[in-house]
């Protein structure tokens, strides 16, 4: 890990809560997903899988969706956070990282 800030989701327990973000659809068995999980340094101290999240995408249910959830040590406050990384969340308001 780069030792910088990054973005993960948080269990509040409150169902009224939102989580702005995209779903793909991606095969089990594509490479490609090899492929991401070693661009997000799962197994490498970087972001670990959880595949136990329910999201609700246009009315309907959807189980087992697949996330990346930063380490603890990579969520903490005073961590320099790259520009680029930024570009990535444009809803994320920057008033509340001061």
């Amino acid at each position: 890990m780069d030792k910088s800030g990054k973005a993960t989701l948080v269990q509040t327990n409150n169902h009224s809560d939102i989580v702005y973000g995209v779903l793909f659809e991606i095969d089990d068995t594509d490479k490609e997903l090899n492929s991401l999980d070693r661009a997000e340094g799962v197994n490498n101290g970087g972001y670990q899988v959880r595949t136990d999240f329910t999201v609700i995408f246009e009315g309907e249910q959807i189980n087992n969706i697949r996330t990346y959830i930063a380490p603890d040590s990579s969520c903490q406050e005073g961590l320099p956070v790259f520009d680029w990384y930024l570009e990535h969340l444009p809803w994320l308001e920057l008033d509340s990282m001061d």
